[in-house]
């Protein structure tokens, strides 16, 4: 069966998206667990860069000069450490605070730094390249739990998707993932494999109609951040 539809086609060889991102320098922390992946039971988010991201949760950032000009106008009390998602003098949530400086009575930064346990580095902190389009950064949002399992749904119902077309001669769309479908698809052309000479480009809610009841979608199953979902449950998102 063709799991693609309509006729645009992107052709010609794209560059690799295979690289790894690197863990941001400035705000080295650890992501608690797995990567802090959001998961559920049919559906889950993948990080390759994980491993990178557990050796230093504790580590301090550096002072910049913005947070000591704020010390210098609150002596006696704590700037705070505010992750790169957030603009430091808009509103931000108890979970984008890295943790806070304390400030001696001559409004100059101490060494004394308190960690927030309720932190969720953001894929910004993380040092993630930016996403190629709203549903890659609706991955990476919700690898870092700053996005919901709905929101991600909600995002694959409504984006337009490619695939690696029967013509290209690679693989077949749909594949045995061991008692399971799993079909790949792709949030830009940016995130196939180099080797692929096309991609056709599909609206989502119309592929939909011919997955299997039982498939698994992996979206940018070669990048660093991937996702795999039921395809039932997209479909009960879809009925909601």
């Amino acid at each position: 069966m063709r799991w693609v539809v309509g006729d645009e086609r992107i052709v010609g060889h794209k560059q690799a998206a295979l690289r790894r991102w690197k863990f941001s320098r400035m705000f080295p922390l650890k992501i608690v667990g797995d990567s802090r992946a959001w998961t559920s039971k049919r559906s889950q988010i993948s990080n390759a860069g994980g491993a990178e991201m557990n050796e230093s949760r504790l580590s301090v950032p550096p002072v910049s000069g913005a947070v000591r000009a704020q010390a210098a106008k609150m002596p006696g009390s704590w700037v705070y450490a505010i992750d790169p998602y957030f603009d430091p003098a808009g509103k931000v949530p108890p979970y984008g605070i890295i943790g806070a400086w304390k400030v001696d009575d001559h409004g100059n930064v101490t060494k004394e730094f308190r960690h927030n346990p309720k932190y969720r580095p953001s894929p910004r902190a993380h040092g993630m390249k930016e996403p190629t389009d709203h549903l890659d950064s609706v991955i990476q949002l919700a690898s870092t739990g700053y996005a919901s399992e709905l929101d991600m749904q909600n995002a694959i119902l409504n984006s337009v998707v490619y695939m690696i077309p029967p013509s290209a001669g690679i693989a077949e769309p749909c594949v045995q993932d061991g008692n399971r479908s799993a079909v790949g698809i792709y949030t830009s052309p940016a995130h196939a494999p180099n080797t692929v000479p096309e991609v056709q480009r599909v609206l989502f809610r119309e592929l939909l109609r011919d997955l299997p009841e039982h498939a698994i979608l992996k979206l940018n199953p070669h990048s660093s951040v991937s996702a795999e979902v039921a395809v039932a449950d997209i479909r009960r998102a879809a009925d909601q």
